[in-house]
């Protein structure tokens, strides 16, 4: 994939020293500390859709449930967005991402 080809875990010499300076601030022990809320609140509204469904007994694909967890943490930690994309799983964001990421 071209987009996740330049990612850090992809890149190779000094694209990937280029991508490492641009993201290390983003991962510190402050930062962290910020968005760590956030991805409790995500994760509590997962537990939750994992009972209802357990409840139900309906079948559900794994990717149906972590998909929109991980824009939750996404969307959360980068951009600010306090959206449950767990909820709202027709938001537009959401919607363009999967068609990126499918």
């Amino acid at each position: 994939h071209e987009l996740l080809g330049r990612s850090l875990l992809h890149a190779q010499g000094l694209q990937w020293k280029r991508t490492r300076s641009c993201v290390s601030y983003a991962f510190t022990a402050s930062k962290f500390k910020q968005v760590f809320p956030h991805m409790d609140r995500s994760c509590d509204r997962l537990l939750e859709a994992i009972r209802e469904r357990a409840n139900s007994g309906k079948e559900e694909s794994v990717g149906n449930l972590f998909k929109p967890l991980a824009m939750d943490y996404i969307s959360g930690a980068s951009f600010g967005i306090q959206n449950s994309f767990q909820e709202e799983k027709n938001h537009p964001l959401f919607v363009m991402a999967k068609k990126v990421l499918p």
